[in-house]
């Protein structure tokens, strides 16, 4: 296929004009011009409150449209609204602006976290994103169970970290931890969770390196309750050991195996010299052979 490119009687190429209408609104101006592809060059301007934007729309190899496009800025708002986790809602307001003039913030203020933000649309243009939330937000309770069966009781509430004091409490058997999941430099989630300290001994079975079966059992239980030991009894070893979990609680692992003395083997190598004869070999050192003794030298020479 051949392009030829026809000139008009007024000496100049024919453009296609048209507009249609941005997303948020405004009004986009559109002209395109068929021209030689190597002819067109990219590029873009914010100027006098408009952004212009040139480009390339390829035809064939050799021929393209240059499409220039023009239109307002900063552009009209777009507000919409969701719901987050907790139920609470998240205003956002969408503009579309030079992205030199968008400055990015996060501030808390008479309770609500609000947070500037830039996305990039092209080198010179941005959407700057606004959003709003209300903080603390709802609580979110969870449960789940633990591997002795125990269940963790959970509740996770979008706070300004600033409120948020960690800590580990062990109170009448019940172990109370309230920790910090940071969800940008001014709000995290608080994590508080709480279970019953002593609870069901997870088994578990292991061969030991003499090949005796050892039960093994562990239970989640206060570090200060857990005495490290060893014992015997009936021919069977009992072993108590600590896991530190946190700086309160600990896993108590209780193994017990039966108590056999470990096989050993080895190798020797008989001394085929009558013992009789052993203290009556001489072993005078050889100075002319060094380190070699006079038994050495003789047996060599034979």
């Amino acid at each position: 296929m051949a392009w030829k490119v026809v000139e008009s009687p007024y000496g100049s190429r024919k453009s296609i004009g048209y507009t249609k209408i941005d997303e948020d609104g405004k009004t986009i101006a559109i002209t395109k011009t068929l021209k030689d592809a190597s002819a067109i060059t990219s590029s873009e301007a914010v100027s006098g409150g408009n952004w212009t934007r040139t480009y390339k729309e390829k035809v064939s190899d050799l021929v393209a449209y240059e499409v220039t496009e023009v239109r307002p800025i900063p552009g009209n708002p777009i507000v919409e609204e969701k719901i987050d986790e907790d139920g609470k809602p998240i205003i956002s307001d969408r503009q579309l602006k030079e992205a030199a003039t968008i400055a990015i913030t996060e501030v808390i203020s008479a309770g609500y976290w609000t947070k500037t933000e830039s996305k990039a649309v092209s080198d010179l243009v941005a959407w700057e994103v606004i959003t709003a939330r209300q903080v603390p937000g709802n609580p979110i309770p969870s449960t789940k169970l633990a591997d002795d069966g125990v269940e963790i009781d959970t509740v996770k509430t979008l706070k300004d970290q600033t409120t948020i004091t960690t800590s580990e409490t062990l109170v009448a058997g019940i172990w109370k931890k309230v920790s910090k999941e940071a969800v940008s430099d001014l709000v995290a989630w608080e994590v508080v969770e709480g279970a019953r300290c002593s609870g069901y001994a997870v088994p578990s079975a292991k061969v030991a390196g003499d090949d005796q079966v050892a039960t093994v059992a562990s239970t989640l239980n206060a570090s200060s309750a857990i005495t490290p030991s060893a014992t015997e009894s009936g021919g069977t070893i009992t072993t108590v050991e600590k896991k530190e979990v946190s700086d309160l609680v600990s896993e108590q692992i209780v193994t017990s195996k039966p108590w056999l003395d470990s096989t050993e083997y080895s190798i020797s190598i008989a001394n085929v010299i009558p013992e009789v004869f052993r203290a009556q070999i001489p072993t005078t050192n050889d100075s002319s052979y060094p380190g070699r003794n006079s038994f050495d030298a003789d047996a060599r020479d034979a």
